[in-house]
């Protein structure tokens, strides 16, 4: 960032400045102030914060890689200084996040859907599999993505969708069959994993299995 930086010559102050008890304030260097910044003590600026998060979750660039790309430039960021600079962002994004969890979960159309991934563990010391969920608004193209400790129970999407009124689109898991009953919900399959089951009849009854797989074909492209 730049501070414009200026000093008052001395010749150009007017002879009452000049006589004032003041007058080194006034012959004093002048700086422009500081500009609004994301973080309080903290130098890092709006851009350097988002090149960090977009390398790191658009390009996957962990941290110490970028640290490595940023010391051959002659930058160095300690690893503590860049992990700081990432909670007071992901701070900073919290209420943005709630926002979008806000909206899609009012729209009346939803897809939902847990995905592997690994997660290092601090007992084991390696990566073992964990899963997040994703919930999906499909009117509105919106997607928020929900992590609960790498859980994929049912206990962590009933508290999710508690307040949730309209058509529920998932895959045949059965944590989702609880919203069968619920008042104000329409449970959806996944065409997907439906055709997939004819896919695998086709040796056993390849007739039947080929005109289910015509109908699903001609209701998608419809």
């Amino acid at each position: 960032m730049e501070r414009p930086k200026y000093a008052v010559k001395q010749e150009s102050v007017s002879p009452d400045i000049a006589t004032d008890q003041n007058t080194e304030e006034a012959s004093a260097i002048r700086i422009g102030s500081m500009p609004l910044l994301p973080l309080p003590r903290s130098n890092a600026g709006p851009s350097l914060l988002s090149e960090l998060m977009m390398n790191k979750y658009y390009f996957h660039q962990p941290f110490n890689r970028q640290m490595a790309m940023f010391k051959m430039i002659g930058i160095k960021l300690p690893a503590s200084t860049i992990n700081g600079w990432f909670q007071g962002s992901c701070d900073l994004l919290r209420a943005l996040y709630a926002r979008l969890k806000e909206i899609v979960l009012k729209s009346d159309y939803i897809q939902v859907d847990e995905s592997t991934i690994p997660v290092i563990s601090n007992e084991k010391h390696k990566a073992q599999k964990a899963y997040l969920w994703m919930v999906r608004s499909v009117m509105n193209n919106l997607v928020f993505f929900h992590y609960d400790k790498g859980s994929r129970a049912q206990k962590v999407i009933l508290p999710l969708l508690k307040d949730f009124q309209g058509a529920l689109q998932t895959d045949g898991y059965q944590a989702y069959s609880v919203y069968e009953q619920k008042k104000g919900v329409l449970l959806l399959g996944c065409w997907a994993h439906a055709r997939r089951k004819f896919s695998e009849s086709l040796k056993e009854d390849k007739t039947g299995a080929e005109y289910a797989l015509a109908q699903i074909a001609k209701n998608l492209s419809s």
